[in-house]
């Protein structure tokens, strides 16, 4: 870049607002994955693995205490007095 436009471009902090941006945050944990090697795309498979099994044990107790919480009984819909029929 020539100086004007240098100048201008660290004024307007243009890359510090580039890296706020979700493009650019895509673009670094894209980078970020490609340079993961075989051992630790397994870790982070591994940590995955645990906070999903956190996760489904969570909500199977929450399920479980929802399933023998006692249900409400229903009202008995009023029948509506209409015609009778012919």
């Amino acid at each position: 870049m020539n100086g004007t436009v240098r100048k201008a471009w660290e004024k307007a902090d243009i890359n510090k607002k580039w890296e706020q941006t979700t493009w650019a945050k895509k673009l670094a944990t894209s980078q970020r994955r490609g340079q993961l090697t075989d051992f630790e795309r397994f870790k982070l498979m591994k940590a995955k693995q645990a906070r999903n099994r956190l996760i489904n044990v969570e909500f199977g107790k929450l399920r479980n205490a929802a399933r023998k919480a006692p249900v409400k009984p229903k009202k008995p819909k009023k029948k509506v007095a209409g015609k009778p029929k012919k």
